[in-house]
């Protein structure tokens, strides 16, 4: 098998490296590779212009602009509307339905939070107790609507930010734009012929998606020893679908001295200390971000009961919960999947 590895210029506020694996050396071709590279890197690209909320030109940050502008502007009291593109929202269709399957552990509004605790790094004091406990109120419930391509907020969108949503599924848009051009028909992948590539995988700072023949060995990381030298917690293969791992140890908020998890719970504002990591690998990226992201803001006893619950099982996902202690827990489809361990 013949394999071409490259990483792409920073996207998505990480570095992401793209592979693709041919069936055989002779039928490899480097302007065939190059084309697919384009391809991803062009629509992560494209989709990022939407999504990041740290661009203020993106669509993203015009929607939360244009709607706070309304209702700070004198006698406005009709809910603003406005239609935005296709991409942006299917994703704000599936942030409403995450959050409320989740309960409210995944909460679209989570910007609102995040900003209270970058100022109180800034100003080197945890922030206080009852501005948080406002904040948690105001974004409990969901100040928008979907329908089709038409947003209907009832009140300011400011703090929205759906990254741990967006970034799996910009993941899964961009290999999909490739896929079919790329790897041809499933005949072609079987026997190797030259036709196609076999696979493709794209990894965005740990969002993972694949697609093809073969697998991939994925190393999960110990997140209490998150260095290169350190053997992983385990070994889990991926064939298609997504894997993400969502946890503490990169990132971390210092304020007076100490470090809080950047990963913060929506329904307490507080940050996130029980659970040091949790992995997921799920049908594709964006539903294995939340899920894993929701793991890891829970607490340890939450988190493992939520591996069990419909939101896991109706969805085949496998899960990891690695605890703040050093404790392991994996549902039974981690199992099933045939992931291996290390030792204790």
């Amino acid at each position: 098998m013949a394999r071409r590895h490259v990483r792409l210029a920073p996207l998505l506020g990480t570095t992401v490296d793209v592979e693709v694996e041919t069936g055989t050396r002779l039928g490899w071709s480097p302007r065939s590779a190059r084309s697919i590279e384009t391809g991803v890197s062009g629509e992560l690209r494209r989709l990022e212009a939407v999504f990041n909320v740290y661009d203020p030109d993106s669509e993203i940050s015009k929607l939360v602009k244009d709607a706070d502008r309304h209702y700070l502007a004198d006698g406005r009291s009709c809910p603003f509307v406005t239609q935005v593109s296709a991409e942006l929202a299917e994703v704000l269709s599936l942030a409403l339905d995450w959050h409320t399957c989740s309960d409210g552990l995944f909460n679209p509004l989570i910007g609102r939070i995040v900003a209270l605790w970058q100022q109180g790094r800034q100003r080197d004091s945890v922030p206080e107790k009852g501005r948080l406990a406002k904040a948690v109120e105001e974004i409990a419930s969901m100040p928008f609507s979907m329908e089709g391509r038409m947003v209907t907020a009832y009140n300011r969108l400011t703090g929205l930010n759906l990254n741990s949503l967006a970034k799996g599924w910009i993941v899964d848009r961009a290999l999909e734009s490739v896929v079919e051009s790329a790897i041809g028909s499933t005949e072609d992948r079987a026997v190797g012929d030259g036709k196609g590539a076999r696979s493709v995988f794209i990894n965005a700072g740990g969002d993972i998606a694949r697609r093809g023949v073969g697998w991939l060995d994925i190393r999960v990381e110990d997140p209490h020893r998150p260095y290169d030298n350190v053997p992983p917690l385990g070994t889990v293969r991926l064939t298609g679908g997504g894997f993400a791992t969502s946890g503490r140890s990169r990132r971390p908020i210092e304020i007076n001295g100490r470090l809080f998890n950047h990963l913060l719970n929506p329904r307490t504002g507080v940050a996130a200390d029980e659970v040091a990591a949790a992995s997921v690998m799920a049908d594709d990226a964006a539903t294995a971000d939340v899920l894993a992201t929701i793991l890891a803001v829970s607490s340890l006893t939450g988190a493992r009961r939520l591996t069990h619950s419909d939101l896991f099982s109706r969805r085949g996902a496998a899960a990891m919960v690695v605890g703040s202690d050093g404790s392991r827990y994996q549902n039974d489809m981690w199992q099933w999947i045939g992931a291996t361990e290390a030792g204790p």
